[in-house]
């Protein structure tokens, strides 16, 4: 019976190395990245008011339904985002990193580093005085993230619509001079 117990100890312990082992290996590993640009005729400083007013998410943006907590780098939010892959909103926990003209940037994690390390960012560029570009941008990384390049494609596909919706939401709301 004693050897049976240390039997399974040092097995689950070998486990447990070789998983650790794995997660170590892919953690830093960029597996793939979601982006999409868009032009806007509305001047940077507009654009960026409606991406930074979170409060007001819920009245145009379609991914992302809703953003509570302190928009300060350092901060946990809470972010609730729907895309068509989802059978309902999800909400997730990432850390704010940059909250502030021209970027709006946070990097979330799905259980321990390196199994989904996410990196989503915002960045508002001034082509003209009266005409800017919105970069959205995500980088996944993890064992879990190569699995979803490999064995789940359409996760990518629709993460892309996502971005073009909300992308194409906002700039509506920047030309029609909302502030």
């Amino acid at each position: 019976m004693r050897r049976l117990v240390r039997g399974i100890l040092v097995g689950g312990i070998a486990l447990m190395l070789a998983c650790a082992g794995l997660i170590a290996l892919h953690r830093e590993e960029l597996q793939y990245v979601v982006e999409h640009a868009i032009e806007i005729d509305a001047p940077a400083d507009r654009v960026w008011a409606i991406l930074a007013d979170t409060a007001a998410y819920p009245q145009w943006n379609p991914y992302l339904l809703r953003i509570e907590g302190e928009m300060a780098p350092g901060r946990t939010i809470a972010v609730t985002l729907a895309q068509r892959t989802f059978r309902e909103p999800l909400t997730v926990r990432p850390t704010l990193v940059h909250v502030s003209a021209p970027e709006l940037r946070w990097q979330g994690r799905v259980g321990v580093p390196g199994l989904l390390d996410t990196d989503h960012s915002f960045v508002v560029e001034t082509i003209s005085p009266s005409r800017s570009r919105l970069v959205q941008r995500e980088e996944f990384r993890g064992l879990l993230a190569r699995f979803f390049r490999t064995r789940k494609p359409d996760m990518q596909a629709a993460t892309h619509e996502s971005f073009v919706k909300m992308n194409r939401a906002l700039a509506a709301r920047a030309e029609a001079g909302a502030p």
